[in-house]
């Protein structure tokens, strides 16, 4: 797949698994995984990830290369996975009959990757890049797709265009979500689709600010920095709803969650399970 250059906009070509030897310098290739970075971002998270690795260190060790290859179907964490099963089913129902060109955003481990990847052309992007807890993950899977380290705000650099485009359970880690989707959208082939995984809209959000900060708290005490290493809410809001809904996305609750959703309106702090989606007309 065709890329620019951040800095200088050279276009280059990375394939899934090789080194572009000619690329220009803000590429890298190391564990699998095609990195594409300013060399502002680069200084960033060089910084910012290691901490954060260490910090997820106790649920690294919760977890082995074994238990990759059945996400999200696993017995383990059981609410998490159980709403990450949910978004693959979601998803799957959305595929066009065809083999499709693919972009996920927000990959993670590659749990829903490597079910997209399945006779389809896959680009899995994200910040992280942990063998256990990022893009290096795909190792543990047999289907093969193209991940790649970049800037989830600077999607101007990817010279394709998708059938699909899949927000991965990212949309509170936007610093701009408005400018964000209509970046995304330019992404898209004629009657492409985009959809928005895993929007838990609050609300009331005042406990679930308390429950972030109190995890910005002990982070910056661990680590010596900031939680976020860009000033993301977090959270989905009423603020970050209207700048879905007035990016013309239809909003839905996820069939499986209807009920306990509607339940949810009538509770104090509790979430919506809603997702969302947009396509583009000819």
């Amino acid at each position: 797949m065709k890329f620019s250059c951040p800095e200088t906009g050279v276009i280059f070509n990375i394939d899934k698994s090789d080194k572009n030897e000619t690329a220009p310098k803000s590429y890298h290739f190391n564990n699998g995984v095609h990195s594409i970075l300013s060399e502002e971002l680069n200084k960033l998270l060089a910084e910012y990830i290691p901490a954060f690795e260490k910090y997820r260190e106790p649920y690294l060790k919760s977890i082995s290369s074994d238990d990759f290859r059945d996400l999200p179907y696993v017995n383990f964490d059981k609410a998490t996975w159980k709403l990450r099963q949910y978004d693959l089913e979601l998803v799957q129902s959305l595929m066009p009959a065809k083999r499709n060109k693919i972009l996920e955003i927000g990959a993670w481990t590659g749990w829903l990757s490597h079910h997209l990847a399945k006779e389809n052309d896959l680009l899995a992007l994200d910040y992280f890049t942990h063998e256990l807890d990022g893009l290096a993950a795909k190792k543990f899977y047999s289907e093969d797709w193209l991940t790649v380290q970049m800037d989830l705000e600077n999607f101007s650099i990817i010279q394709e265009k998708f059938d699909l485009i899949v927000v991965n359970r990212a949309c509170s880690y936007f610093t701009d979500l408005n400018r964000s989707l209509e970046q995304i959208k330019t992404l898209l082939k004629p009657n492409g689709k985009i959809v928005l995984l895993g929007i838990c809209y609050y609300s009331n959000t005042v406990q679930a600010k308390q429950r972030l900060t109190d995890l910005q708290v002990d982070f910056e005490q661990k680590s010596g920095i900031p939680f976020f290493f860009k000033t993301y809410k977090g959270l989905i809001d009423s603020d970050e709803l209207f700048v879905i809904k007035n990016a013309s996305f239809e909003i839905k609750n996820y069939s499986q969650l209807r009920f306990k959703s509607f339940i949810n309106k009538f509770r104090k702090n509790k979430p919506e399970y809603l997702y969302a989606t947009w396509q583009k007309r000819c």
